[in-house]
């Protein structure tokens, strides 16, 4: 079963909770974060509970805030971990299912402050799951853990832009990262340009990692790149339409569920 909350939809900040299991069904829990937009949502092997980390939290005509909040969804209703906070306030991190443990990455505060750490969840805390060197910071990259070779990868996403003021968005990154036991280290060779707020998924059926979608700036994408562990090469297309920002989430299978986006132009 897969779980979705929350976006950006044309009336503003969601705090829904939908589910699919072959068919959307929208959940009415007695509890529920606040409407955002840009939250790191993940599955948590070892608790059985889906977490739900940060984002973008509406403020009405205010400009909002950036998320430090953490909440499991336990298939009924949602629960606020309080003291779980420790990686700081963050819109577009990722959560990632990495193995037997639910992993959290990157992700921003305005552009102000960017992030290129990663975080593990414990089931009550965040501890730290990685050491420097790091990636650059940046928020909304595309994530995937492999099975193929136990790493997460992460590409793209926007980062600090010295140029704009701090309620403007990043800087679209291209580069791409590789963690592994706890170290970081870049891929190499040209591979995509910089697509912010792109997917990735791992195809089973050959163990290489695939970016999809996200905004070839200005303009949506609908192109695929496949790295297979030594290079890059363009992907035949999705066949999925061009855009950007869509919800993915990948059974350990393979199965993939892609939902939403836009197809508006601009970065």
């Amino acid at each position: 079963m897969f779980v979705l909350f929350g976006g950006a939809t044309a009336g503003g900040a969601s705090d829904e909770t939908w589910t699919f299991h072959g068919t959307w069904k929208l959940q009415s829990p007695a509890h529920r974060p606040g409407a955002r937009w840009g939250a790191g949502l993940g599955y948590d092997p070892r608790s059985g509970l889906v977490v739900l980390y940060g984002g973008h939290i509406a403020a009405g005509a205010e400009e909002g805030t950036s998320g430090d909040d953490t909440w499991t969804w336990n298939g009924e209703d949602w629960t606020r971990v309080d003291g779980a906070d420790q990686p700081g306030h963050r819109d577009g991190p990722r959560l990632v299912t990495a193995g037997d443990k639910l992993l959290l990455v990157t992700g921003h505060d305005f552009n102000v402050t960017y992030y290129g750490d990663a975080w593990r969840w414990t089931g009550s805390a965040w501890i730290s799951a990685d050491r420097p060197p790091r990636p650059p910071g940046r928020g909304s990259p595309a994530v995937i853990w492999s099975p193929s070779d136990a790493a997460l990868y992460l590409f793209g996403g926007t980062g600090l832009n010295p140029d704009v003021g701090p309620g403007n968005s990043g800087k679209p990154l291209g580069d791409a990262w590789k963690l592994q036991d706890g170290a970081w280290t870049q891929l190499p060779g040209t591979g995509p340009p910089p697509l912010p707020n792109s997917n990735a998924v791992w195809d089973a059926n050959t163990g290489a990692i695939v970016i999809m979608l996200g905004t070839n700036c200005p303009t949506p994408s609908g192109d695929a790149w496949s790295w297979d562990g030594a290079r890059w090469s363009q992907a035949p297309q999705p066949g999925i339409p061009a855009r950007w920002g869509a919800a993915l989430a990948q059974e350990p299978a393979g199965y993939v569920l892609l939902f939403g986006g836009s197809n508006k132009a601009g970065c």
